[in-house]
């Protein structure tokens, strides 16, 4: 009897936790896909999607994938709020599905993303939020031990922002199993770096080692100088 209860238990909490963050994706995807001007970026990728007709992405200085879903768009008169709801598309699924997949506190867990995720790159920074769904995707990826499709998924965020190529260099890493407190150890070493601004050139490393496009490297260095990207 009392194994029963437990299994009906486990049963409804479970139920409860996919009916919960379906409807919570279902909201936070109709405020992406329906915002209006407020955000600091809002403007300029309404830029980035009317100059898209006419220029290539090396001329507005963005990344393959997103000026190639722009210029698709604009180019057979789509408005720009049917791009909003693409990149919504993009954006929550992807975070809510690895939520549900491995969170053992999913409330704790949606609690964060929207306090950093969502709010900072999901709602604001959208190319580095596809790029963020794309690196979680890749997770699974990990789990397999299938460095071919990390390697794709990688990339594929790459082409929405370039300093995702960074993180193929921590497969070899990551695929290893640490003791918690290590992997402690190793978060608090990141915030700190990004905390107070620590460089520890690890995009200069790329940018001096490894042979990449022009754009590429470029761009890489712009973030590797940019100061909300410190510990890069």
């Amino acid at each position: 009897m009392k194994k029963d209860g437990v299994q009906m238990y486990n049963k409804i909490a479970f139920t409860f936790k996919e009916y919960f963050l379906f409807y919570l994706g279902f909201i936070i995807f109709l405020i992406l896909a329906f915002k209006q001007e407020g955000d600091p970026d809002y403007l300029n990728y309404i830029d980035i999607y009317t100059s898209s007709l006419n220029s290539s992405y090396v001329d507005i200085r963005i990344e393959p994938f997103y000026y190639l879903l722009n210029h698709s768009l604009v180019s057979i008169g789509i408005d720009f709020q049917v791009l909003l709801v693409i990149i919504a598309f993009l954006l929550v699924p992807a975070k809510i599905i690895f939520i549900k997949d491995y969170s053992s506190n999913f409330l704790l867990s949606i609690w964060i993303y929207i306090c950093t995720i969502f709010i900072l790159y999901d709602f604001i920074a959208i190319r580095q939020g596809i790029a963020f769904s794309f690196i979680l995707l890749s997770y699974y990826s990990i789990v397999e031990r299938n460095f071919k499709k990390y390697f794709f998924m990688i990339f594929i965020a790459s082409l929405f922002h370039f300093s995702a190529i960074i993180l193929l260099l921590i497969y070899p890493i990551v695929i290893r199993q640490y003791r918690t407190i290590f992997l402690y150890l190793a978060l608090s070493i990141i915030f700190c770096l990004n905390f107070f601004q620590i460089q520890i050139g690890l995009a200069t490393l790329i940018l001096e080692n490894i042979s990449l496009p022009a754009f590429t490297l470029e761009k890489l260095n712009a973030y590797s100088i940019a100061e909300d990207t410190a510990f890069l």
